[in-house]
C-alpha cells in the first residue's frame, strides 16, 4: 500500500516537470524484438535422471530516453515469453523493467531520485548469477523501488547533502522476505585539491520485514585520490550499530577500498569491502569481500583475471555461514566490426559453515555474435554449469546450454 501510494506521488511529480519542460528535450524512443532457441540437457539440474528440453523464447521490448534542462529519464522494458517443449505443462511469462529519474525541484538545491527494477534474481546471495545458470531454479521475480529526495548546498567548497531515502524490496517467491526501508542521511564533503576528495556521511536506517525489524545507526568517512592518468586510490571506513526489536544489539566496522594502477604492461585492481548485502531469505548479511585482477586491453582483444574470497555473516546471529573463494577469467575479441567473441571462465568453491559441508561449482560461457545488418545482430552462445559436492545431494550435477538468437533493433 505505501509502496502504491509512492508511487502515485512520484508520477505525479513527474508529470507535473514534465509539462513545465521545454519542447526542446532530447527524447528517443526504441523498440526491439529477440527470438531465441536453445537446447538443454538437463533442465531439472539432477544428477541422475537427467531431462533434456527445448526452449523457444520471444522477447520483444521497448527502451525510452528524456532529458530535459531539470529532468532526466530513462526507461527499459522487456516481455519475455518461455515456451518449454517438453517438460513443463505451460510456458512461462516474464517481465524485466528498469526505470530511473532524477528530477531538479529547486535550481540546484532540491533533487528527487526515483528508480524502479523488476527482474529475475537469485534467491542464494552468494550465487548472483542463478539467472544465467537456469530459467527458473533457485530464483525469484523481485520489485525494488527507491524514492529519494535530497537537499544540496554548497557553502565555499564543501558540498552538503541532506536526504531521505525510501526502498521497497518485494519478491514473489513465497518463502522470500519482502522488506522496507527508512533512512535518512547528511553528508558533507569537498575537494582538497584537482586529484584528491573527501567524504564524511552519517546515516540512521528502519528496515521492516517479517523476518526482524532493526535500526541500524552508520557513520563513515573516506577519500578519493587520482594519481597519474589511469590510477585511482578510494577508502571509506565507519562504524554501525544494529538494533533488533526483540533487545538484541551489536556494533560493526564496514569498509570499501580499491586502489587501480597502470602497471605498464597491464592494469591492477585491488578491493575489499565490509557490507550490508541483501538476502531474499532472511535479513542481510554482512558481506567481507576481497579481490585481485589484471587486466589488459589490446587492438581487438580484451582480457581479464580476478582471484577473489567473500565471507557471509549473518546479521541476526552474527555467525558466520559461507566462504567463497576462487577466480574468473575474461577474455573478448572483435574479429572485424561485425563479429565478436567472448569467453568468461570461473572457478569456485563454498565452504558451508552450517552444513560442514563443501561445494565446488564450475561456470563456463561462451558467445559469438555477428551483425547482419545495422540494427539486426545473430548469437550463438554455450553455457556450461557443474557441481560437486560429497556432502550435499543436490549440489551433484552438470548442465549444459546451447542457445542461438535474433536480435533486432529498431
Amino acid at each position: 500500500m505505501i509502496q502504491g501510494s509512492l508511487k502515485k506521488i512520484c508520477l505525479a511529480v513527474l508529470l507535473l516537470s514534465l509539462a513545465n519542460e521545454s519542447a526542446a528535450a532530447e527524447k528517443t524512443l526504441t523498440p526491439s524484438i529477440a527470438l531465441s532457441e536453445e537446447y538443454i540437457d538437463n533442465i531439472f539440474a539432477t544428477e541422475r535422471n537427467r531431462e533434456e528440453d527445448y526452449i523457444t523464447r520471444v522477447i520483444p521490448g521497448l527502451s525510452g530516453h528524456y532529458k530535459a534542462a531539470r529532468l532526466e529519464l530513462d526507461a527499459s522494458y522487456l516481455f519475455d515469453y518461455r515456451y518449454f517443449a517438453k517438460q513443463r505443462h505451460s510456458p512461462i511469462e516474464t517481465h524485466k523493467l528498469t526505470s530511473g529519474m532524477l528530477a531538479e525541484l529547486a535550481s540546484n538545491r532540491l533533487y528527487l531520485k526515483l528508480s524502479d527494477s523488476y527482474d529475475r534474481v537469485s534467491l542464494d546471495p552468494t550465487i548472483a548469477d542463478r539467472p544465467r545458470e537456469s530459467l527458473f531454479l533457485n530464483q525469484t521475480e523481485a520489485n525494488v523501488f527507491l524514492a529519494e529526495p535530497y537537499l544540496v548546498m554548497r557553502p565555499g567548497n564543501i558540498e552538503i547533502t541532506a536526504g531521505y531515502r525510501y526502498l521497497n524490496y518485494w519478491y514473489k517467491e513465497e518463502s522470500a522476505v519482502d522488506k522496507r526501508d527508512h533512512s535518512t542521511y547528511l553528508k558533507v564533503g569537498g575537494a582538497l585539491s584537482d586529484e584528491t576528495s573527501w567524504h564524511v556521511q552519517g546515516e540512521h536506517l528502519e528496515e521492516m520485514s517479517s523476518a526482524a525489524d532493526f535500526t541500524k545507526d552508520s557513520a563513515w568517512a573516506g577519500f578519493t585520490h587520482q594519481f597519474g592518468s589511469a590510477s585511482v586510490i578510494s577508502a571509506s571506513a565507519g562504524t554501525s550499530r544494529l538494533e533488533f526489536d526483540e533487545g538484541r544489539s551489536y556494533s560493526n566496522i564496514f569498509w570499501n577500498a580499491s586502489i587501480a594502477a597502470d602497471l605498464g604492461i597491464a592494469k591492477g585492481e585491488l578491493s575489499t569491502a565490509a557490507r550490508l548485502n541483501e538476502n531474499p531469505r532472511a535479513t542481510p548479511q554482512w558481506e567481507y569481500t576481497y579481490s585481485a585482477a589484471l587486466s589488459r586491453e589490446l587492438s581487438r582483444s580484451a582480457l581479464k583475471l580476478t582471484a577473489y574470497l567473500a565471507d557471509y555473516e549473518n546479521s541476526e546471529t552474527e555467525a558466520f555461514e559461507t566462504r567463497k573463494y576462487g577466480s574468473s577469467f575474461h577474455f573478448g575479441h572483435k574479429f572485424s566490426e561485425r563479429a565478436e567473441y567472448a569467453l568468461t571462465a570461473s572457478l569456485e568453491k563454498f565452504e558451508k559453515k552450517l552444513l560442514n559441508a563443501q561445494t565446488v561449482r564450475v561456470y563456463l560461457e561462451q558467445a559469438f555474435r555477428y551483425s547482419l545488418s545495422e540494427g539486426t545482430s545473430a548469437s550463438l552462445e554455450y553455457i556450461l554449469v557443474g557441481y560437486d559436492s560429497h556432502t550435499i545431494p543436490e549440489d551433484n550435477y552438470i548442465t549444459n546450454r546451447f542457445i542461438a538468437e535474433i536480435r533486432k533493433v529498431f
